[in-house]
């Protein structure tokens, strides 16, 4: 998030992260709110990523608990586009 906010284009990928943003936050806030938009085509949005936009890839073993942490009840969120099962 901090580069970001310098101006800097960032690609974040994560793998079996669990939730760290409470959505009341506003650091959640703010970090939603530099998610550079996903086309339908991972190649073209990795390469126009706007600068001082973060492009996100989260994948998740289908099956694994720990992306589900803490759980969504509790107000806490991934930052992103959504994620990939990748089994």
């Amino acid at each position: 998030v901090e580069l970001a906010n310098i101006g800097a284009k960032v690609l974040l990928q994560t793998a079996g992260s669990p939730r760290v943003f409470h959505s009341d936050s506003d650091s959640y806030n703010r970090a939603q709110s530099l998610v550079a938009p996903l086309s339908s085509v991972w190649a073209e949005s990795y390469a126009n990523i706007p600068d001082g936009k973060i492009l996100t890839q989260r994948l998740t073993n289908y099956g694994d608990n720990v992306p589900s942490l803490p759980p969504s009840t509790f107000g806490y969120k991934h930052i992103g586009n959504g994620g990939i099962y990748i089994n």
